[in-house]
């Protein structure tokens, strides 16, 4: 019979505390923040370590590589710059330095 959960009685002053205390509410608050704040930091540091793949442990040019977060260009940085590629294929083409069809720029 002891193994039944009993109800926990009611703590009125506990209760009231945390409704209307507002030095309590504002810890409440700041705890939330900083945890929040903490979880988008490890996401950060989690996004920028590149996944090591296991011939590259232990690399001469891994404090390097360690140094230098990545940088991820986001989707117009990326269409500005496969832009620019296309205007400089363009222009070598023009000039004949490529020849037309040589470089396929599409996936297919």
């Amino acid at each position: 019979m002891d193994l039944q959960k009993t109800k926990k009685p009611f703590d009125k002053k506990k209760w009231r505390n945390e409704r209307y205390n507002k030095k309590f509410q504002k810890q409440q608050f700041e705890d939330r923040r900083n945890k929040a704040i903490m979880r988008d930091y490890f996401k950060l540091k989690k996004k920028s370590i590149p996944n090591d793949s296991p011939n590259n442990q232990n690399g001469p040019n891994q404090s390097e590589q360690s140094s230098q977060p990545i940088k991820r260009l986001n989707a117009y940085q990326q269409a500005q710059q496969e832009f620019e590629k296309r205007k400089q294929d363009a222009l070598a083409r023009r000039e004949g330095k490529l020849p037309r069809g040589e470089k396929k720029l599409r996936k297919q």
